[in-house]
């Protein structure tokens, strides 16, 4: 009994001598075990006393007076400090083993939970410790108290079904309402999580599939959830054979020994498709029993058979046809394949819900892509664009394949290497003749916006060599002047030739004007001695400005003495230097 006396008084004595001891909330009962257990009254004080610093009193009055005379929020500071503490010193070991013994968490999680900024670190850790019992504890409580949306932790999330499922589910009512606007930024949490892994992957197309099934129309916006899936699990995992296999059970289709089957797994993990498994595919949806269309009804398959017909490899020459690459006969079935694609209730370009009209048919549908086809010309020049607009514009717009088909042929025109479409018919004082065709397409059809805003981007990425002088011609020179002249404030000499060469392009069309212009004399004439001193040699352009300068700076003692001073030193230097070429 002595012994045990002996044990429980130096223990709490350890409590004791802690530091701010007196501070913790088991202080009381610390003391009276200790006197209880042989501990005398004035060591007891003595402990607490001796011990005591004050910190969070101190930390009171750094954060309510002191932040508050500096008009800081205190709070804030406080919070960061402790967060950055936690998140050093986390042991998910020993905290497991202090809280988590009878498998629930602490009371005091409870309030935690209630501050965002908690719930918060409270993520940071799980990703952190994906195996932290406490932490998941956590993260379980967050969500039964109704803060499942902000649970983006994809590691934690895949790991409670009930969890992942109502993340999934308040996904899907976010994104069922989103427009281009806002889609991207209300996918990401999902797709975090459901690419986490192959699990979490497969349940939700599963719902996803599920959720089409019960209502085609209503939920079809869900249909692109699906694809953005596909893809996002494809940059996470590289893995497109498993994936592939998995769309494959999902949608009811055989693995092996299917042609359907092998001809989707190859146009989506590789991106093309033999004339075999075209025929095959051609010979499957035209039989007697064809299988389901919602099989092919994916934006990978869709954009691999508009851009196999309408966006021709690059060796197709002077064809006169768009789908100059394909053989006919194998160019029909892709042509034949998509209009069975589109002419559904569920057709994935059609921004409608309602069922196909009399005169979408798969048949008509066919007839009118074929006859596209025939009338959109390879290198078209600027005439035979603008004819061939009128009659896209009349005739071929109104179904949102056919507008699908139309973008992709412009953006094969206006990025063909060969034909050069800007570099030929280029006009800066009017909107080119293909950006018109772009916007009608995009007016008419909601749904294509993505696709013609992906044609714009690549024009404006795309280098337009007439584009620069037709510029030159309208800028205030002025203008370009002071450009260089802060371009060189900036940097600092010795410059390279790049450097050189690029401004001498810039500023010898505007020489006579940087002679007017005494105030930019100094800047460009230590540009023009550094070229010349350094290189020994100058470019024709800036030696052409330096003749211009130097004649008009011929002033005598008009000139700034500084400016004469640098004038005459690359008078100097040009005897023994001369243009470059």
């Amino acid at each position: 009994m002595e012994e045990n006396k002996a044990t429980i008084y130096e223990r709490s004595k350890a409590k004791m001598n802690a530091t701010d001891s007196i501070f913790e909330p088991t202080a009381y009962n610390t003391v009276v075990t200790f006197l209880r257990n042989a501990g005398a009254p004035l060591e007891a004080v003595s402990l607490l006393a001796g011990n005591y610093l004050g910190l969070g009193s101190m930390c009171n009055l750094v954060a309510d007076e002191w932040c508050g005379i500096l008009g800081l929020d205190g709070s804030h500071i406080v919070y960061e400090a402790a967060k950055s503490v936690m998140l050093e010193r986390f042991d998910p070991e020993a905290i497991d083993k202090k809280y988590m013994v009878d498998g629930h968490p602490p009371t005091w999680l409870a309030g935690m939970i209630e501050d965002h900024r908690w719930r918060a670190t409270i993520y940071e850790l799980s990703e952190r410790y994906p195996r932290s019992l406490f932490l998941n504890a956590a993260i379980q409580h967050i969500s039964q108290a109704g803060y499942q949306s902000e649970i983006t932790s994809a590691t934690t999330a895949s790991k409670y079904f009930n969890i992942f499922n109502n993340v999934v589910l308040d996904s899907f009512k976010r994104l069922r309402n989103a427009n281009e606007s806002n889609f991207q930024a209300r996918f990401e949490p999902l797709a975090k999580i459901c690419a986490q892994n192959e699990h979490t992957y497969f349940a939700a197309q599963a719902v996803i599939r599920d959720l089409l099934k019960d209502d085609p129309i209503g939920n079809y916006p869900l249909k692109r959830v699906s694809n953005e899936l596909e893809k996002a699990a494809s940059r996470r995992h590289n893995k497109p054979p498993l994936l592939g296999n998995m769309n494959l059970l999902l949608a009811g289709l055989p693995l092996f020994n299917s042609d359907v089957s092998t001809a989707i797994l190859s146009i989506k993990q590789k991106g093309e498709l033999s004339p075999g498994h075209v025929v095959a595919l051609y010979k499957a949806y035209s039989g007697p029993s064809p299988p389901p269309i919602e099989y092919l009804q994916d934006m990978t398959v869709i954009d691999f058979l508009l851009n196999s017909v309408y966006y021709p490899p690059p060796d197709t020459g002077r064809a006169t046809v768009s789908g100059a690459g394909l053989r006919p006969e194998i160019k029909d079935k892709y042509i034949w394949l998509l209009s069975r694609i589109v002419s559904t209730t569920s057709n994935p370009l059609d921004s409608s819900s309602s069922p196909s009209t009399a005169d979408q048919t798969p048949d008509h549908t066919y007839a009118r892509l074929v006859d596209l086809e025939k009338r959109l010309p390879v290198q078209p020049n600027a005439t035979d664009f603008a004819q061939v607009s009128g009659t896209v514009i009349e005739q071929f717009l109104d179904l949102p394949i056919l507008a699908a088909a139309v973008v992709v042929w412009v953006r094969y025109v206006l990025h063909d290497e060969n034909h050069y479409y800007y570099g030929t018919y280029f006009r800066l004082a009017e909107t080119p003749v293909p950006h018109l065709l772009l916007e009608e397409i995009a007016y008419r059809h909601p749904v294509l916006h993505a696709r013609v805003f992906q044609a714009y981007r690549e024009v404006f990425a795309a280098k337009i060599n007439t584009l620069g002088p037709a510029l030159m011609r309208k800028i205030d020179e002025s203008l370009t002047v002071h450009f260089v002249r802060r371009v060189l404030e900036m940097i600092e000499a010795p410059y390279s030739v790049a450097v050189i060469s690029s401004l001498a392009e810039i500023t010898e069309p505007v020489a006579k004007t940087v002679v007017d212009m005494s105030e930019h004399h100094l800047t460009l004439l230590n540009f023009n001695e550094e070229e010349v001193i350094t290189y020994r040699k100058i470019p024709t352009l800036t030696y052409e400005l330096l003749n211009n300068t130097a004649e008009a700076l011929v002033a005598g003692d008009t000139l700034p003495t500084e400016t004469r001073e640098t004038l005459e030193r690359i008078n100097n230097a040009i005897p023994s230097a001369g243009p470059l070429g």
